[in-house]
């Protein structure tokens, strides 16, 4: 019988009551009944078995291992068998069934996701699942490809930048995602569909579409101080919320930072507010420094910067402070109510009733400068007195093999040492 023997459909057709061209094609036996491949081979008889239970017969010549047949509708199921003919007779058959086959059913689930941006474009994902259907009777065959359709409902944005032109997108088999560049605040509506040879499926409904950037910051960020001491912060939309345009309805809320150091490296108080809020008041407060707000907007893609604002330290401002910190400690002065006692950094210590970082010195055993961290004095090395004086090395005759020491200790009786020893070993009898 011929070998390998298959079946295609060439040229597919717009519905399955349409005819198509369909291909058999195989290979010669490997026994021609006369000891090679193809001595004395006459030809070729193809048998289709139609739908109806009707036979047609073609006969090919000698060299011919292919047959085009027209007509033939691609909804219906066939079986196609070749044998091969000599001087002998016909040989066996060799067969093979084509499952019937339809247009399949649409895409499930479009969607269009963001991905990042530059400039005006957005950089998108379209994704969409497998069709139910993709036209089989055995539903694992899959679709020959994909089509995505977007269409422009703009001709720009509300920035003037021109919305991508209607375009007719082809995603490979097994590709359920394709890239996709749209401008920010254009709209746009996406369907597709699934093509296999029986011809295109129907589009999936349509997915919309207004695609969104990052915010900028919020507009005209004010403050102002009412007479019960309470501080309103108030603040417009972005110039861009998103979409190249003033649009509040995208910004879904407002983060407000207030601070008293200009890098709000210690923040007093945050808040979130609504994106619907122009406004948030803080509680009453008198401060005696200069205070920082800061305010961003987010929308439902990304945040954007701050807005920076500064306001002046209030008239007629009386520090009252009672807190008095214990040794080792110093005050810090937050506000006219606020004060904290806080530890003298590693190593230094200060006298009761500090008020300043700089009045933490290094302690004996400790070496460095007021207000920072200290370092121990090493073994061998020792600093008697609180200050900034360095290690000094333990003189002849004493030793120290501990760090942080603040006296050297002596040598055993009628012993001796060298400068800088760091162990009782070093203390050598004396001649």
């Amino acid at each position: 019988a011929p070998r390998t023997l298959a079946f295609t459909i060439l040229v597919g057709a717009p519905s399955p009551t349409d005819s198509a061209v369909f291909q058999s094609n195989w290979t010669g036996p490997a026994d021609t009944g006369a000891g090679d491949e193809w001595h004395e081979i006459f030809g070729y008889e193809v048998l289709w078995y139609l739908p109806s239970g009707q036979t047609e017969r073609y006969t090919t010549a000698m060299s011919t291992t292919m047959l085009d047949v027209t007509q033939m509708l691609t909804s219906s199921d066939y079986t196609v068998a070749v044998r091969a003919s000599n001087a002998a007779g016909n040989g066996s058959l060799a067969t093979i069934s084509f499952p019937g086959l339809l247009v399949p059913t649409s895409p499930r689930n479009l969607s269009v996701e963001y991905a990042s941006e530059g400039g005006s474009s957005i950089f998108s994902t379209v994704r969409f699942a497998a069709p139910n259907y993709t036209g089989f009777r055995d539903s694992t065959w899959p679709a020959l490809y994909y089509d995505v359709e977007v269409s422009s409902l703009d001709a720009t944005n509300p920035a003037g930048a021109a919305c991508l032109p209607d375009t007719l997108i082809q995603v490979s088999n097994g590709s359920f995602t394709t890239p996709l560049t749209l401008t920010r605040g254009c709209g746009y509506q996406l369907r597709a569909r699934a093509v296999n040879q029986a011809g295109s499926g129907p589009w999936s409904p349509s997915a919309s579409t207004t695609p969104i950037g990052s915010p900028t910051a919020p507009t005209n960020f004010a403050v102002s101080r009412n007479l019960n001491q309470t501080i309103e912060v108030s603040f417009d939309p972005p110039a861009d919320s998103g979409d190249a345009a003033v649009n509040a309805n995208l910004i879904t809320r407002y983060d407000i930072d207030w601070a008293y150091r200009s890098d709000f490296s210690e923040i007093i108080e945050s808040q979130q507010v609504s994106g619907s809020a122009s406004s948030f008041v803080f509680s009453p407060l008198i401060v005696c420094l200069p205070h920082y707000f800061r305010i961003r907007a987010t929308n439902a893609i990304a945040t954007s910067g701050y807005t920076l604002l500064t306001s002046a330290e209030p008239l007629n401002c009386t520090i009252i402070i009672d807190v008095f910190c214990p040794a080792g400690q110093w005050l810090r002065k937050v506000s006219s109510i606020n004060a904290t006692c806080q530890d003298c950094p590693f190593g230094a210590t200060s006298n009761a009733g500090s008020e300043s970082r700089q009045s933490c010195v290094c302690r004996p055993g400790y070496t460095g400068a007021d207000g920072q961290d200290c370092n121990e004095c090493g073994v061998g090395t020792y600093k008697e007195l609180n200050g900034t004086s360095p290690c000094l090395s333990c003189p002849a005759g004493t030793y120290l093999n501990d760090t942080a020491g603040s006296v050297c200790l002596t040598c055993p009786s009628n012993t001796d040492s060298p400068v800088g020893s760091d162990h009782i070993t070093d203390c050598i009898c004396n001649i």
